[in-house]
């Protein structure tokens, strides 16, 4: 159920829609006169999705942060379909590189959700879902750790692994997917299809 304070929010923005347009002047003159600063490569995104989170008016907010957890969703759902693509797995393709990209997935998710993470006090259980996501990638890279530890090596090292990591993330991306949806729940927002 979408959260109360996010009702309000909403409401205050659908009243008053210069809020949109003054956050969006704010990011952009952010954006002129830090453009140099930002990182180039890793980092770049988060840093663009944490200035303009902070750019905008707290009315403003709940719809970027709605932005933010579905396309975090999106991400976790087409990293999934990439790394099980049984036609490519099954006809040669470099598994160390599909499994360099399963454990990229936490990663990915920590850039995408740390700056909606940092606006967590907007909504009631916004602390609750940052300690449940921080609960999420803890577990998740430590069960690709003892997948990694418990593997003897040897012919068909890779192809094992990947089979395991492949279980782990089936696992752990439903239990992220819930989590996605709990939080779009809480804002307000629409699982992505």
């Amino acid at each position: 159920m979408k959260d109360s304070n996010i009702t309000k929010l909403d409401e205050f923005a659908d009243r008053n829609p210069e809020v949109h347009t003054e956050g969006s002047k704010q990011f952009d003159v952010w954006i002129k006169h830090h453009r140099a600063e930002l990182p180039d490569g890793p980092g770049h995104g988060r840093a663009l999705r944490t200035a303009e989170l902070e750019s905008y008016p707290t009315p403003a907010k709940p719809r970027l942060l709605r932005h933010h957890v579905e396309a975090a969703a999106r991400s976790r759902r087409l990293a999934y379909i990439n790394v099980t693509n049984l036609p490519a797995v099954k006809y040669g393709i470099d598994l160390r590189g599909i499994i360099k990209s399963i454990r990229a997935i936490p990663v990915g998710q920590r850039d995408r959700l740390d700056p909606v993470f940092q606006q967590c006090g907007l909504w009631a259980d916004g602390h609750y879902h940052r300690r449940q996501f921080d609960r999420w990638e803890a577990n998740f890279v430590s069960a690709l750790d003892a997948i990694d530890a418990a593997e003897p090596g040897g012919r068909g090292k890779y192809k094992r692994l990947y089979g395991e990591y492949l279980r782990a993330l089936e696992y752990h991306q439903m239990v992220l997917a819930d989590l996605h949806c709990d939080m779009l729940d809480a804002l307000g927002g629409m699982f992505p299809e």
